[in-house]
């Protein structure tokens, strides 16, 4: 079981039992475009950046539904909150749990105080989280391991009796940075390159033994995640620390039996 890698496809033909990934399209670096004497001081690309988000949500405005957006109170949808209320009010959407290392609702509140939006929130609680799981696994394609997918289910659905397309800044932490995985890459990709794999096992060892703590992203959580990756290649780390199962945990699960 596998899934197809980002910029790949793959080609079955009756007859041939090989049906491999082929990669149609890469990111061009800008090591493969040359030297660009032209580039812009951090200025201007914060002002071209800008503009190219500005005029990128405003071509989003064009429905002819009801709109809104999703608010997390994050970098990345307050952002785009913040671009959008220069052109209409807004209607946004955010929920709330009881547990308060879950709860982003305050930061939401904040922001949308902060540009006048129309805002809503709705609060849940762990049971109903745990009643919705069978329903949501119904609705995935393929195996699936990020319980955002819980959330994100309540939050479309608690939308929905609103208006009928919602805005979200999904993907702003993967082109911006915003993982706490890339902090962690100052140390991570230093220890793999000079720790020793007998003292990497210490300290996962040691690691295992912290008290257990069911707050999000708690303490303990976080060493033991970026212990998993340390020792892996450059290219390999982020999706062990961002994943749910490193390769040698996905190849004990998925036998050829």
């Amino acid at each position: 079981v596998m899934k197809v890698p980002a910029g790949h496809l793959v080609t079955l033909r009756p007859g041939d039992p090989e049906a491999r990934p082929r990669r149609y399209w890469d990111l061009p670096l800008p090591a493969d475009r040359g030297a660009d004497d032209d580039a812009p001081s951090l200025d201007e690309a914060a002002d071209e950046l800008t503009g190219l988000l500005r005029r990128a949500a405003t071509r989003r405005l064009v429905s002819d539904v009801p709109l809104g957006v999703f608010l997390s109170g994050g970098i990345d949808s307050g952002t785009l909150v913040a671009l959008l209320s220069e052109q209409r009010t807004l209607e946004t959407f955010s929920i709330g749990f009881d547990n308060p290392t879950f709860d982003e609702s305050g930061l939401a509140a904040t922001v949308a105080q902060q540009f006048g939006t129309e805002h809503r929130m709705k609060k849940f609680n762990v049971g109903e989280m745990t009643a919705l799981l069978p329903r949501v696994a119904d609705f995935l394609d393929e195996p699936f391991g990020d319980a955002s997918i819980l959330p994100t289910h309540l939050l479309s659905r608690f939308t929905r009796d609103h208006v009928t397309v919602a805005l979200s800044g999904d993907g702003g932490d993967e082109l911006f940075a915003g993982y706490p995985t890339f902090q962690a890459e100052r140390v991570g990709g230093p220890l793999t390159r000079h720790l020793a794999p007998a003292w990497r096992q210490l300290l996962r060892s040691v690691a295992s033994r912290l008290p257990v703590s069911r707050d999000n992203i708690s303490l303990d959580f976080r060493i033991k995640q970026f212990l998993r990756g340390v020792g892996y290649p450059d290219e390999a780390r982020h999706q062990i620390w961002l994943g749910s199962f490193t390769p040698t945990e996905v190849a004990g699960l998925l036998t050829p039996d």
